[in-house]
């Protein structure tokens, strides 16, 4: 779930794994050991990708964030 809201909300803002990682000094191999799940992630590290992708560190918690987010587009058209 935070490995696959991380890598969602990473896309939705139009960053790369290379962008990301470029941020927070680190290899673009650890983003993607991340959210591909075969890494765990420090809350650290958690509350850093938070701040560069401009979002509170709860929502990479959402079990439902990729249809939250799809109904709040639909409904606002």
């Amino acid at each position: 779930m935070v490995a696959r809201n991380i890598k969602y909300i990473r896309i939705l803002n139009s960053a790369t794994q290379e962008d990301l990682a470029n941020e927070m000094n680190i290899n673009q191999s650890y983003i993607s050991a991340i959210e591909n799940g075969s890494k765990a992630i420090s809350l650290n590290r958690l509350e850093q990708i938070a701040k560069i992708l401009n979002i509170q560190p709860y929502i990479f918690l959402k079990e439902d964030l990729e249809q939250e987010l799809k109904n709040k587009i639909f409904k606002a058209d």
